[in-house]
């Protein structure tokens, strides 16, 4: 059981588990607490009356030892309860395994940042020669389409050339999205399929349902997930992600963005999901491009909002 399953037990459990264990080690460490304190002063006050016998459930030497290790253990429940809320334990929660190749559009890019260190991101395939994916990625040199499990990637198709954004500049600022050129076009079939640009929409409404896919970690500092998933999160007003109880206007959060988190049940992407689609009513509306953590209420994810990039989409893929 790891420590983030453990803080998910009820309170009142916990404290049994507390109650049970100090039971079990005041007999276990009974006679060594006796010779500790044949031997120091300094710890118990008052010292107790050595010539004394005491029964087992009466002696003030382990009475005060168990009252200062339940305490103890109490506050190891408290700190790591707020460590829980930081977001190093946080799952993404509501996310499933998606049906294998339910998704023929998603996209597993690729590049070695050095001989022990790669780079992975999501992406989605537009045409035949292209992939969409956020600029952030950096310069990708890898793509694999037709994937379920990280684990069986199959062949890689070599990238030609990848095309930033002209108004990028960092991840904060927006315009966080690229167009990965392939080496040569890719047939579709049943495991890879062209997802087409969204219609021009000016907004997503707030509260219109819509889900995130990739590979990315399922909780803070672990390894990426072997299997595609995905995740439904929610649209959220703009006057709201902004606010200063949210992301207080670090990054402002743009017409060209749009912030999906949930409301119950925690639900969002993570580090690895970078680039992937936000399907919004059968429709590609954004990438994944930002967040602080994965899961917090307060830090949803922010999101490319595609259509506002539809038209330099379109030329750039039609430049010979």
């Amino acid at each position: 059981m790891s420590v983030c399953d453990l803080l998910t037990f009820p309170q009142h459990t916990f404290l049994w588990l507390i109650e049970k264990t100090t039971t079990s080690f005041e007999l276990n460490v009974y006679e060594d607490l006796r010779a500790e304190r044949d031997q120091s002063t300094s710890f118990f006050r008052p010292k107790p009356d050595l010539k004394k016998t005491y029964p087992l459930h009466q002696d003030p030497l382990k009475d005060q030892k168990m009252t200062l290790f339940r305490v103890f253990s109490l506050w190891v429940f408290i700190i790591l309860s707020l460590y829980l809320q930081t977001g190093d334990c946080t799952k993404i929660i509501g996310g499933t395994e998606v049906k294998p190749h339910s998704l023929p559009y998603m996209a597993l890019i690729y590049r070695k940042i050095n001989e022990t260190h790669t780079s992975w991101c999501g992406g989605i395939l537009i045409n035949s020669e292209w992939v969409l994916t956020a600029a952030h990625c950096g310069e990708m040199e890898l793509v694999y389409l037709g994937v379920h499990n990280m684990k069986q990637p199959g062949h890689g198709v070599k990238v030609k050339r990848n095309v930033l954004h002209p108004d990028y500049m960092t991840i904060k600022e927006g315009n966080d999205i690229m167009l990965v050129q392939l080496n040569k076009p890719v047939g579709q079939n049943s495991m890879i399929k062209v997802m087409p640009l969204p219609k021009p929409v000016e907004d997503i409404r707030a509260g219109t349902e819509c889900f995130v896919a990739g590979w990315g970690v399922t909780k803070v500092n672990s390894s990426m997930s072997d299997v595609l998933m995905s995740a439904k999160v929610t649209v959220i007003d703009r006057v709201t992600c902004n606010s200063t109880e949210y992301y207080n206007k670090d990054p402002i959060i743009t017409a060209n963005m749009l912030c999906a988190g949930y409301d119950i049940d925690p639900a969002d992407a993570c580090q690895g999901d970078s680039g992937g689609p936000l399907v919004c009513d059968g429709e590609l509306e954004g990438l994944v491009s930002y967040g602080e953590g994965c899961g917090i209420k307060t830090k949803p994810g922010i999101y490319t909002f595609i259509p506002k990039y539809n038209k330099w989409i379109q030329d750039t893929v039609t430049k010979p």
